[in-house]
């Protein structure tokens, strides 16, 4: 429903020339008057791009040039010929000499149903800017947040080449952002995630599917069929089955079921596999399970494409010692107190190691101790935020041919992250063994020996509870400069103080404020943030936030060029593949 209407004589005709421009005020509104061969227009004055007086623009004929940054507008509706959105138009009506503008204040809803439209395009044209316009004008007009993110998510998920990815992980994050967010502070993670989206898949064709199987069962031999289809790579039919499954009414339950079986089968895509599984089911449970078949059959997509690294050959020691682990008479035994201060350290100091088989042992004797999977991932976690906190920064900026650097460090954190979430949704023999699986990734995070370095001092400094939100406000501010400066030792030092909650917010702020140019870096800083929190929240340990700290301050390559000359000459001049 529209609002106040406002109607104001605002010139003569005979004062205006054809070609003219004048600038007018109905209300509060200032409105540029056109007058060109097709009648009198009135169009809103300030270019949507970012603000600047139309009226001091360039028209020629029915084309109105905002000069400040060359965005151009057709005067009678108001058409974005040349820029990013489209400008609002205003009736015009001749009273004998009198030109006479009506502006119509519009309700919520035609603001809404106008701004979602505009978002539309700002997305299929990966316009970072009118993204963050519609939104911000959505949630002006008493738009869910959630549903603006929802739009990116519906309009780019079709368009994913190979299923789940970067791109839809990080929107899951920027949603759990924005718990405890209010006003305009919102738009920062609904913008992030948006215009991620946007990005990743800018142009792409949409991906062809089969249609649902209206047939899908939802019982158990539907599962195992769906888990053969995930094993033999019937990717599409995969998709087919589990969408038909939940439009059926597979729940939430089953449906985890469903997809952490095929994470314990194999190592999948450096942990990617179990990493996107989690982001979708948050995903799901941020904006309704009545979404579940808009979204999962693409994971399935997904897990069918990720290459299945235990099957390679560097994986081979720990799958022997996997196997004589017999993990699946020893992941249900019954969890001991005790052996996180008797244990943990000890196990800890052997995943800093390089030894599959060693590892694989001390993970094996923990549960016979008492660890629990709870307790393994435990350990995978402080020893993967070790290896962060290790890292030698030399190496991002003289990087080996193998590559192996920040983006594949913070791996073992989230990918740990991803454990635990499949342990707490599915207790059972394959979480448990996907546990294992971050036991190996973190082993195999010292192969290259770039993380053997001692930790930085100020990642033992003891910690200490501030005696005063003054004092509080003060560190917050020390780690948020440390964070914006790049000044890896200092976010460490600030990030090791009380209290918990607020450092994890102000990194999950530094995540999400571009301090990459690049998206898969960006996509990286949001995800090791939030497993930083709930992997400091479940050991007991600050090091998960001090190691997420060092990493978004410190520098990270941004593109892959190089790296990838560095491997073509390699294999094209010698025909050898990178090392591992």
């Amino acid at each position: 429903m529209s609002g106040k209407i406002t109607q104001t004589s605002v010139a003569q005709v005979s004062e205006m020339p054809l070609g003219t421009m004048k600038m007018v005020r109905v209300g509060s509104h200032r409105l540029v008057l056109v007058h060109t061969s097709t009648g009198f227009h009135a169009l809103d004055n300030a270019c949507p791009h970012e603000g600047y007086g139309l009226v001091k623009g360039a028209l020629d004929g029915e084309l109105l040039t905002c000069e400040w940054h060359n965005w151009k507008f057709n005067v009678a509706d108001g058409a974005c010929v040349l820029g990013e959105e489209n400008v609002a138009t205003h009736e015009v009506t001749i009273d004998g000499d009198d030109v006479v503008v009506t502006v119509t204040e519009p309700g919520d809803d035609e603001v809404r149903a106008s701004a979602f439209e505009s978002l539309a395009r700002g997305i299929d044209s990966s316009y970072s800017g009118q993204i963050a316009r519609d939104s911000l004008r959505l949630l002006h007009a008493g738009a869910d947040p959630i549903d603006i993110i929802w739009e990116g998510v519906q309009r780019t998920i079709g368009r994913t080449e190979y299923g789940w990815n970067h791109a839809l992980a990080m929107t899951t994050d920027c949603i759990t952002a924005l718990n405890g967010m209010r006003g305009d502070d919102r738009l920062v993670p609904i913008a992030q995630a948006v215009a991620a989206l946007a990005e990743s898949e800018l142009r792409r064709p949409t991906r062809p599917r089969l249609a649902p199987r209206s047939d899908a069962t939802i019982d158990a031999a539907a599962a195992a069929q769906f888990r053969e289809l995930i094993e033999t790579e019937r990717a599409d039919d995969a998709d087919a089955l589990l969408t038909g499954a939940l439009q059926n009414g597979l729940g939430r339950d089953d449906a985890a079921r469903w997809l952490i079986g095929p994470l314990g089968a194999h190592h999948l895509a450096f942990g990617h596999g179990a990493i996107y599984v989690q982001k979708a089911f948050e995903m799901l449970d941020a904006v309704g399970w009545s979404r579940a078949p808009e979204v999962l059959g693409h994971v399935a997509v997904m897990l069918v494409d990720s290459t299945r690294e235990d099957r390679l050959p560097y994986m081979r020691p720990f799958l022997r010692a996997l196997d004589d682990a017999q993990l699946d008479q020893r992941w249900s035994m019954h969890p001991n107190p005790t052996w996180a201060s008797t244990g943990r350290a000890e196990m800890v100091d052997v995943l800093l190691g390089s030894d599959q088989a060693a590892a694989v042992r001390a993970a094996s004797e923990a549960l016979d101790r008492g660890a629990g999977i709870v307790g393994i991932l435990d350990a995978v976690s402080l020893a993967a935020s070790e290896r962060m906190l290790r890292h030698d920064l030399v190496h991002e900026q003289h990087p080996d041919v193998s590559g192996y650097g920040w983006l594949d460090i913070t791996h073992s954190l989230t990918y740990a992250n991803a454990a635990r979430w499949a342990w707490h949704t599915e207790p059972s023999a394959c979480a448990a063994r996907l546990a294992f699986y971050t036991v190996f990734h973190v082993v195999d995070g010292g192969r290259n020996g770039v993380s053997d370095a001692p930790a930085p001092a100020t990642a033992t400094a003891p910690a200490h509870a501030p005696a005063s939100p003054t004092l509080i406000a003060a560190l917050m501010q020390q780690l948020s400069e440390a964070l914006a400066c790049g000044l890896p030792d200092e976010a460490v030092a600030a990030a090791m103080v009380e209290p918990i909650d607020q450092v994890g917010a102000t990194l999950v702020a530094a995540s999400l404020d571009d301090r990459s140019g690049a998206l898969i870096v960006v996509a990286h800083h949001v995800k090791v943030a939030r497993a930083a929190i709930c992997e400091s929240a479940a050991t007991g340990s600050r090091l998960p936030l001090a190691a997420a700290a060092r990493f978004i301050a410190a520098p990270a390559r941004q593109r892959f060029v190089a790296n990838g000359v560095a491997r073509a000459r390699l294999l094209l001049t010698t025909g050898t593949p990178p090392p591992r």
